[in-house]
């Protein structure tokens, strides 16, 4: 997701900028990485906890990066998953593994009772995809 902001009083910032680069340049990483931290938090609070809680664990947000005209602040994860967490997913059939994993730790099940729950899953997955978890979209927006 592909976010842009508008600045009010853009002209004041290029003017300043001129006259005091280093001193503009580090309050816009300062504010940029004030935000992308509240970023970070925000999205670990609506990231789904699964069996292990990777996933929310792995969300970070980097250190600002100065680019031309301004700073950028990133807020992600290297988690492959996370794609189809946060967008929900059409019908496939997951492998079923990580599901017993989850079936054991979250519904507190063992062997073969988390074996059939974790299959009960896979199956309605298969039939009905998942619904997307919007936990970037919606820490952003808050």
């Amino acid at each position: 997701m592909k976010v842009e902001l508008a600045l009010n009083g853009f002209d004041e910032l290029v003017d300043l900028w001129s006259q005091a680069p280093e001193l503009v340049q580090r309050e816009l990483t300062s504010a940029a990485w004030a935000s992308s931290l509240r970023v970070e938090r925000e999205v670990r609070e609506r990231t789904p906890k699964g069996a292990n809680g990777f996933l929310g664990m792995s969300i970070a947000a980097l250190e600002p990066v100065v680019i031309p005209g301004g700073v950028m602040g990133i807020v992600g994860t290297s988690l492959g998953y996370a794609e189809p967490v946060e967008l929900g997913t059409k019908p496939h059939m997951p492998p079923v593994q990580p599901l017993v994993e989850w079936a054991e730790v979250v519904l507190g099940l063992d062997g073969k009772d988390a074996e059939k729950a974790a299959w009960a899953i896979a199956l309605k997955i298969a039939r009905k995809g998942t619904t997307g978890a919007f936990m970037f979209r919606d820490g952003f927006a808050a």
